[in-house]
């Protein structure tokens, strides 16, 4: 099955673009916490939100107390090539949502969340199965990123040695 999970905005949004960030960077702030402070939730401690909230600056997905960006992407490096996977956390139109999917498995008939996903879908009118609309918007999302992206920007050091390669 795949993963679904929509919270209630209650930061200002400030940016339009798209981030992609590293597989493993994008899977720690996918979970419930992150994704709740993302939004702008206090779900824990005091010391642990502000600890979140650093991190979340640190990726640039929070600047000056708002949301600063449309989605987010996660890639991964497989064998020397880029590849972006079937995964994205993004805001709604209205921007009052940040809907997190994962299509890794998609088992859309016996979905519990199926009629929120239906509802959630908004690229025209949706296909049998919700996550064929998901991938479609994910793919398209992704060309679009990928094809107006002028640069891409990395670091060559090694965080544990802060050596350069």
């Amino acid at each position: 099955m795949c993963i679904y999970k929509f919270f209630i905005i209650t930061r200002d949004i400030i940016n339009e673009d798209g981030i992609v960030l590293r597989s493993e960077e994008f899977n720690k702030i996918s979970s419930d916490v992150y994704l709740r402070v993302l939004a702008g939730d206090i779900p824990v401690s005091k010391s642990y939100y502000y600890r979140i909230l650093r991190e979340l600056k640190g990726l640039g997905l929070i600047k000056d107390k708002a949301i600063n960006f449309k989605f987010i992407l996660p890639f991964s490096v497989i064998q020397g090539e880029l590849k972006i996977e079937k995964k994205i956390i993004l805001v709604d139109k209205k921007r009052r949502a940040l809907i997190f999917v994962d299509l890794s498995s998609p088992h859309c008939p016996s979905c519990p969340l199926l009629d929120e996903c239906i509802q959630s879908v908004s690229l025209g009118k949706v296909k049998v199965y919700p996550c064929l609309s998901w991938n479609e918007l994910i793919t398209c999302v992704t060309s679009k990123f990928l094809l107006r992206a002028r640069s891409f920007k990395g670091e060559l050091r090694h965080r544990s040695t802060r050596r350069a390669l």
